[in-house]
């Protein structure tokens, strides 16, 4: 999966939106994390997910972060279910 946000539509919280709800259908099909790959320079990127997951393990390697989210929220991610 990619997330991608047009440039005209960043910094409006879609990315979180959108992370959040697949995060969300994962959780419900029972997967307990979520891995993703981050150009360490898409420091926009990278806040998403800080906000987004709770905890997260990351590995740098060759200019990109290796993520591994565990599939709780945050105390201030929406509980419900996107619709």
């Amino acid at each position: 999966m990619a997330v991608t946000v047009h440039d005209d539509f960043q910094g409006r919280d879609i990315g979180s939106l959108l992370l959040r709800y697949v995060a969300q259908i994962a959780r419900e099909s029972g997967t307990a994390t979520f891995t993703a790959d981050v150009l360490a320079d898409n420091h926009a990127m990278l806040q998403v997910f800080h906000k987004v997951f709770a905890k997260i393990e990351s590995k740098l390697e060759a200019g990109v972060y290796h993520l591994r989210c565990d599939l709780g929220f945050t105390k201030n991610s929406r509980h419900t279910r996107a619709q």
